[in-house]
């Protein structure tokens, strides 16, 4: 099985809650999962995040979306 691992946080120093920032009406995050998802060597596309508080926005996107993640 060959996975793409994205890693997603809210932390940002430079531009904090970017992934979440909204770009052609979708998060950023939403277009870079559905863009890998045209991958035709992944067999999956995983999210990645931390479990730090302001990370619970990603894990709960994620929910929403049907996008699989990891903690």
């Amino acid at each position: 099985m060959t996975a793409i691992i994205i890693q997603a946080r809210m932390g940002s120093t430079r531009l904090p809650g970017k992934i979440m920032k909204n770009l052609a009406g979708r998060t950023m995050l939403w277009h870079v999962v559905n863009r890998c998802l045209y991958s035709k060597t992944a067999d999956r596309v995983i999210v990645a995040t931390t479990t730090n508080e302001e990370d619970d926005a990603v894990e709960n996107f994620c929910e929403e979306n049907n996008f699989l993640y990891y903690l």
